[in-house]
């Protein structure tokens, strides 16, 4: 029996959350039934990780397309014109690739490329999945709704979170929760002292902020609450891990900002930032707790359950799906969003009592084997996947 071919459309080539879930699918599916093929528009981490995990990757370049979809509508409207040969070229290239693979699936993955691949469904007749990662704006949402009227937007849509589904508003998409590699993600003690690796002191409370570093996920929120905690718990420092990844505008420079913010708060010996590291379990391990501070609603919040299969506490930011993800005093503390005064009390309550750390660190690591496992969420995306093997079977004897 020939395998179920699916092609994958990742708009960026670097390693967020989105693409951490794509790299954990695809570390776990079923080779014997379907056969996964990614395509990327450059070079970086992310082919890197593919590869390393045995999966297939073509570097198709977009090109000026990719800056087109990047701006404000209108603009788009004026350089659309100069972008046409590109696009043609684009979508030339991946129809040859469809053809060529004899792709049986397309499964998309960010805004960019749901509309890259549902018009090259349209023009190779192959099905297509959105897997819908994000809340998008109302503007954006009427957008895909008429998109998906039109004979070209004909699309499943997979749904990351009830939070993004409610949103949506269209086509009632199916809810797979985001799943947690457990093998990896797992509670033990560090073999090597991640204090001494930052020059602090042995007793030093580390509490830890993971991800992109970008204005809505709330870096500085976490600044101004250490700052109101440094002469409370002056053993406390606060880690910052991740790096900019985005160059837009609000989003470019924003690092420089939270240097610059550190120094206005005097509390450049409180704080630590680490850049981009690949050895989270083990910041995970070596943190008391892990702070989510989103600042919007959030999709889903990968940081909490890989926090969570830990062990560890999460603070995390009231919005979105993290009410499905974390249960308040039961596996975390929920906070109201943007407020530094309601994360430095939380912090504080974590480092004054530590018996409770340990009680909801139990419980969210339970929590994560009931409901938030890569195993799970693969299971019922290869179930989602062989309805469509089915129906192709049906209709072409294949």
């Amino acid at each position: 029996m020939s395998l179920f071919k699916i092609l994958y459309l990742s708009p960026v080539s670097f390693i967020g959350g989105a693409e951490e879930s794509l790299c954990t699918l695809l570390k776990f599916i079923d080779r014997n039934k379907f056969d996964p093929l990614v395509v990327l528009p450059s070079k970086g981490p992310l082919e890197e990780r593919l590869l390393k995990n045995n999966v297939r990757v073509e570097i198709i370049p977009w090109g000026k397309f990719t800056n087109l979809l990047s701006r404000k509508t209108l603009f788009s409207i004026f350089i659309l014109p100069l972008t046409l040969p590109e696009i043609f070229i684009l979508f030339i290239r991946l129809r040859h690739f469809v053809k060529k693979e004899r792709i049986d699936l397309i499964h998309t993955n960010g805004l960019k490329c749901h509309f890259i691949g549902a018009i090259l469904g349209f023009l190779t007749k192959v099905k297509i999945v959105w897997h819908i990662r994000e809340i998008y704006t109302l503007p954006v949402r009427s957008a895909l709704r008429v998109f998906m009227a039109l004979p070209i937007g004909r699309a499943e849509v997979i749904a990351i979170s009830r939070a993004v589904q409610n949103r949506l508003g269209f086509s009632s998409p199916h809810v797979i929760y985001n799943g947690v590699d457990t093998t990896r993600f797992y509670p033990f003690n560090p073999d090597k002292d991640l204090r001494e690796e930052l020059g602090l002191a042995s007793g030093t409370k580390i509490i830890t902020m993971l991800g992109i570093l970008t204005p809505w996920k709330g870096q500085d929120i976490f600044l101004e609450a250490i700052a109101m905690l440094k002469t409370r718990f002056p053993d406390l420092a606060g880690l910052i891990v991740g790096k900019e990844l985005y160059t837009g505008i609000g989003h470019k420079g924003y690092l420089a900002y939270l240097k610059s913010k550190v120094k206005k708060l005097g509390i450049e010996n409180q704080v630590r930032f680490l850049g981009f590291r690949d050895d989270i379990p083990y910041i995970i391990n070596s943190s008391l707790a892990i702070v989510h501070a989103s600042l919007k609603p959030e999709p889903f919040g990968r940081v909490l359950i890989e926090a969570m299969a830990c062990g560890k506490v999460v603070l995390a930011a009231k919005g979105g799906a993290v009410e499905e993800i974390v249960r308040d005093r039961v596996d975390g503390l929920i906070v109201e969003k943007g407020n530094p005064d309601a994360l430095a009390q939380a912090i504080g309550t974590l480092i004054e009592d530590e018996a409770v750390d340990k009680d909801m660190g139990m419980e969210g690591r339970q929590r994560i084997e009931e409901l938030f496992t890569a195993e799970l969420m693969t299971k019922n995306i290869e179930r989602f996947y062989l309805k469509f093997a089915e129906s192709q079977k049906s209709s072409t004897g294949r």
